[in-house]
């Protein structure tokens, strides 16, 4: 069983992409064996999948074990500010260095703060990220956060933001999704029209000027009009939540033919 988490997304293979792309020309020839499966957690990774390996790979389909619903303390917003936060490993498919940049040279940056959680995967990249941060008093870097402190620690601010080039899940959406806080994401993740399910917004990322124009929103967001939106969290939650149906499929991945 092969389960390849995302990496043959448009997104991902655009990193690097003469390398990824001599090694699949490559690897085709080795990943036909009748008892080989892919592992597809999203419909669009299945034809992914089949675009690039070939369509008579075998997959199989199962969602991803997300974590747990967790209560949320609390439920101020306070209008003419906006509190964010990007948890996740920082590399540059999250794009975190194309949102520092977006909100360095807003208008809206004297009114948004950003705190950054996660790991680096590149010295280089850490490097430039570092650079961009010191730039702003309203930008920090807190570093790592254990998993179980990722509910504690999202609840001082109002949205989660990621605005990933690709995401064939998500965890982390669906963990701050669970935890009550609204998201703003790209639409190169699984989760689509999430402003009409009230949980969030999915936005182009050719388009700063939408991302400008949805910040600048919420800043303006009252108490009112963000509370509905973390009933909606809750409820979206239940709907993707673990239950028996998930389970199964994670089970049949591993069944013999």
């Amino acid at each position: 069983m092969i389960a390849p988490r995302g990496i043959l997304g448009e997104g991902s293979l655009a990193i690097k992409p003469t390398k990824k792309k001599l090694f699949l020309r490559i690897a085709k020839n080795f990943l036909f064996d009748r008892r080989l499966y892919w592992h597809a957690t999203t419909i669009t990774e299945k034809h992914q999948i089949k675009k690039k390996i070939g369509l008579k790979s075998k997959v199989r389909y199962a969602q991803n074990l997300s974590s747990g619903i967790n209560s949320r303390f609390t439920y101020i917003k306070q209008s003419a500010s906006l509190n964010l936060v990007f948890l996740s490993r920082i590399s540059c498919i999250k794009n975190l260095d194309w949102l520092l940049k977006l909100l360095l040279s807003s208008d809206i940056k004297l009114k948004i703060n950003l705190d950054i959680y996660g790991p680096f995967e590149s010295k280089t990249y850490e490097k430039g990220i570092l650079a961009l941060i010191n730039k702003s008093s309203r930008l920090n870097y807190k570093g790592e956060v254990h998993l179980s402190n990722i509910s504690k620690t999202l609840q001082k601010y109002d949205f989660y933001i990621l605005p990933s080039s690709h995401e064939n899940y998500g965890h982390s959406i669906i963990e701050a999704i669970q935890s009550g806080f609204p998201v703003i994401i790209s639409d190169k993740t699984p989760w689509k029209n999430l402003y009409v399910k009230g949980v969030g917004f999915d936005l182009p990322m050719d388009s700063k000027k939408q991302w400008e124009k949805v910040l600048s929103e919420l800043i303006k967001m009252d108490d009112e009009t963000y509370l509905p939106m973390i009933k909606n969290c809750y409820l979206f939650s239940k709907q993707h939540h673990i239950n028996d149906t998930i389970i199964n499929q994670n089970i049949d991945l591993f069944r013999q033919d």
